[in-house]
């Protein structure tokens, strides 16, 4: 019959805290293969590309977060300046470089924005769907995700 003890000899025992899981990266080879793949054959499949390329250029360029960079809107960006305002977690607001790939990629999708909604003010958010609506950060992900 086997005893029981009276105490626990593990009770002072303290386990060590894991460091926190890093994201994955996309390698810099992979990024542009992507980025050099032909245009799509529809001009809709093009305009979404062009919004797609402006998204994933950002955030290699300026390391944003999704949640950053679905509320972005176009009083945050300076591409005079080429960077750009976000808040981060914790309410935390910093300024981020832009890159000129990602300068020129929202550049590019500016006009496709333009021609989606007919105006563009300087609190409307950067990043929507074709159908006017904001993106969201699941629609983002997939996005990206297709893409890579």
């Amino acid at each position: 019959m086997a005893k029981k003890l009276e105490i626990n000899p593990a009770e002072e025992l303290k386990l060590k805290k894991q460091p926190p899981k890093l994201p994955d990266v996309i390698d810099i080879e992979t990024l542009n293969r992507l980025m050099e793949q032909p245009d799509p054959k529809t001009p809709m499949q093009k305009e979404l590309w062009i919004r797609d390329r402006a998204i994933l250029e950002l955030f290699y360029s300026s390391g944003l977060r999704i949640s950053e960079l679905r509320n972005l809107r176009f009083i945050d960006i300076d591409l005079t300046r080429m960077q750009v305002r976000v808040v981060g977690k914790g309410d935390k607001t910093r300024i981020v470089p832009v890159g000129s790939k990602a300068r020129d990629s929202l550049l590019e999708y500016i006009k496709i924005y333009i021609k989606w909604m007919g105006v563009l003010t300087k609190n409307d958010y950067i990043f929507i769907t074709r159908h006017k609506t904001h993106l969201n950060v699941s629609q983002i992900r997939r996005r990206v995700e297709f893409q890579a």
